[in-house]
């Protein structure tokens, strides 16, 4: 089973570090890489819609040997994302070589994919 190493897992709680730092946005974790977890994920969220929705969910899949290769974006504001993140190529400093929009069952998301 492909897990996060401890270094996808660090890098992981430097971004929701990032993130958390933003004016009025929380950080909803949802499952934090405090072990060998197969995927991590956390929500932002706005102050004002604590108990509501996020504005984006951020969830990252590891290969086989617990690299991120994936990082997956649903929410608001995708379309400025893929924008955004194909002009740096990069998301949190992490390189990136291409970003996709899927259609999901519900919602639409993205793809980044991760330069390993």
């Amino acid at each position: 089973m492909k897990r996060l190493n401890r270094e996808s897992r660090a890098i992981i709680r430097q971004i929701v570090q990032i993130f958390s730092e933003i004016p009025d946005s929380i950080i909803s974790q949802g499952e934090m890489p405090d072990d060998d977890r197969m995927l991590a994920y956390f929500d932002l969220k706005n102050k004002e819609q604590i108990n509501g929705g996020y504005i984006n969910r951020f969830m990252f899949a590891p290969n086989e040997e617990g690299k991120i290769v994936y990082i997956y974006i649903w929410g608001k504001g995708l379309e400025q994302h893929k924008v955004s993140l194909l002009h740096q190529m990069t998301f949190c400093g992490i390189p990136i070589y291409n970003v996709t929009m899927e259609e999901g069952i519900i919602d639409p998301y993205l793809i980044a994919y991760v330069e390993t």
